[in-house]
Order: structure tokens, then sequence, then C-alpha cells
């Protein structure tokens, strides 16, 4: 392990805030989480990584949970706010928010271990609203969803300072889980058939899943690897040094890898959500069949995307009961854009889709 994965860096600016925490506002005398001092400083000396240049070492997230400092308990708090009452119910959302509340207030818990500890007994407590009539229809099949890692479920950084919580390193990288992760995923396993589609390498991503999934990877219909992917020849505009990968939905719809769980057919856009924080990746799937998520980082503060009433999960919830998934998100856009011909880069990106769509007919 190289020492310079727990070397500190200076403190830098705060990024503005994504998601669930768009609420928060600072003024004169609230200083900004990353900035502010003791309780601050798991978050301040964390360094987000440049993304793997090499395609074959991609980075990916694992372990951690950022915890809550004293200046970020209103954004933790504001967004329990976003729950659906419809699905959730007054009682789970407010316990799930009382609950937070009185943690973050106590006097009696100073130590970070401790307050790690609480908070995980409060998301077991508020893990999963009342069930809802999941509407299967398909061959009596759940919809599918497929789950990137990178930026969704965890975020992998260089450097870290402790009160992070439980952590692990793959590939010499520092990998965080994402607060709420496991109360997200024992959700998504109970409403949907699931599976994980990363673009990194196997023996990367074999570990990384070990890590944030457990136990509950034995329930994956499926999990691949970048292998999975069609290469496009190009790099990405973000960064000219990582190549540019594609998640055609049409490999699962088509059944073309043997081992699949089910039959062709069985899923198609009606019933399939890809969630990816790169929207590149879907260029070349049937337009409002994925969901873009602005990317998660460790160092942006208090995030309850994931937890009870945070915005993806309520967005999941009320994507298990929709009669079409595609429809749905076409009438309900969440996160980043869709690359369409209205994108700024639409000539780069456009030029790609013509090149795959040669070598499919060549």
């Amino acid at each position: 392990m190289e020492n310079n994965l727990y070397s500190k860096t200076a403190t830098e600016p705060c990024p503005k805030q994504r998601l669930v925490v768009t609420k928060y506002e600072t003024n004169s005398s609230e200083a900004c989480p990353k900035t502010a001092p003791a309780r601050a400083r798991s978050i301040g000396n964390c360094t987000v990584t440049e993304e793997e240049t090499d395609f074959n070492k991609e980075s990916l997230p694992s372990l951690g949970v950022a915890d809550p400092d004293k200046n970020s308990r209103k954004l933790l708090i504001e967004s329990l706010d976003f729950a659906s009452l419809s699905i959730h119910g007054d009682t789970v959302t407010r316990k799930g928010k009382q609950a937070i509340s009185s943690l973050l207030d106590s006097s009696s818990l100073e130590d970070d271990d401790a307050l790690f500890e609480e908070k995980n007994k409060i998301q077991e407590q508020v893990s999963l609203p009342p069930k809802v009539s999941v509407k299967l229809g398909f061959g009596n099949r759940k919809k599918l969803l497929i789950l990137d890692l990178n930026g969704v479920l965890a975020d992998a950084v260089s450097t870290y300072s402790v009160g992070y919580g439980e952590q692990k390193v793959f590939s010499g990288k520092q990998y965080f889980k994402r607060p709420f992760c496991d109360v997200f995923l024992e959700f998504c396993f109970d409403r949907f058939d699931v599976g994980v589609w990363s673009s990194i390498r196997r023996h990367n991503l074999d570990g990384a899943v070990d890590s944030i999934l457990g136990k509950l990877k034995n329930k994956l219909l499926f999990c691949w690897d970048q292998s999975k992917c069609s290469y496009t020849g190009v790099n990405t505009l973000e960064n000219r040094q990582k190549p540019l990968f594609l998640k055609e939905l049409k490999k699962l719809w088509n059944k073309e890898e043997p081992g699949l769980p089910w039959k062709k057919g069985d899923y198609s856009s009606a019933n399939t959500l890809l969630v990816d924080d790169s929207p590149y990746k879907a260029i070349c799937n049937p337009p409002h069949t994925a969901i873009f998520p602005h990317p998660y980082r460790c160092n942006t503060g208090i995030d309850a995307s994931l937890g009870p009433g945070g915005d993806l999960r309520v967005y999941l919830e009320q994507v298990v009961v929709a009669d079409d998934v595609q429809q749905y998100v076409k009438e309900h856009p969440f996160g980043q854009e869709a690359i369409t011909d209205s994108n700024k880069d639409w000539n780069f990106y456009s030029q790609i889709i013509k090149r795959h769509n040669r070598m499919l007919t060549a």
C-alpha cells in the first residue's frame, strides 16, 4: 500500500452541493461543511481521485460512510423532507427524521465511532417503507434494475482521514460506501430484479462487489464487467486518457450472453432501467431507458439520496408502480440530462453512434 493513500491534503473550497443537499445555503454564521474545523475533518481531508486513465484500471468505490459534522446536520434532516408520503407514509418519514435529528443533536455522542454505530442502527430502523403492490406483468417478473457502482453506490478516493468509518483498498484506491447504501440495496432487491454492470475489469469488480453488497451479491441476476461493455475506440471528453465504453441494453433484452437467468423477451424498454452516473454510456440505447444521477463524491458533505425519503430512492419507488418504465422516465426526468441532439457536444457523440452502427451492420 502506498503511503500517499493516507496523506492529508490542503483544505479545498467547498464544492457545489448536489441533489438532496441543494437546499443548504451557507452564511456568515455557518461554515461550509467541508471547511468547518473539528467534526468536518473527515470530509475536508478527503481528496477525490481522477478516474483511472487506463480502461483496465478504472476506479470503483467501496466501503465507508462520511459521518455528519456539526454544520451538516441541516442537510440530512432536510433531505428527509423529500419523502413521498403516498409511498412511505407519515410514520416512517417522521420516525427517520426524528431519530436522525435526535442523534445529531445528542451531546453524549462526541466520538465519531460511536456516532457511526448509532447512525447504522437508525438506518436499520427506518430501512424499508411499507410495501407497495409491485406491478409484475411481463411474465410475472419484477422490473429489471441495472446499477452502476462508481458514483452511484460508492466513491473512490486517493487519500482519507480518520472518521469515515469502515473502508477498504482495492487496486491502490480507497473505497467508501455511500451513506444509506445498505438499506437502499435491501429496498432494490425487495422491489426489483437487480443486476450490476460496471466498466472496470473483473478482478477489480469482484472485490468491490464483495465489499459493497456483501451477502446480497448472491441475489444478483448478473454481475457484468468491462468485457460486456462495447468499446468505441475513442476516449471521453471529460478525460482524454479514459476510453469511452457503452452499456448496450439490447445485450440483456436479447439474452446475447449465456447464463442469464431469463428468456429472451422477458425484459424490454418497458420494464428495464439503467442507473449510471455517465450519460454517454447509454447513447446507443433507446431513449428514456436510463437515468443519470449526479455522481456521488464522499467529500461533498451529508448525502441521503439513497436513504428513506432520498431523491433516488423515492424515484425508484415510483418506477416500481409505473405501468411503463420508458414512458415514466420520459415524463419524469431525473439527474443529469441524457445526451441528445441538443447536447453541446452532439457532433462528437453522433459520430460515435454512426461509427458504432456501421460496425454492427458490417
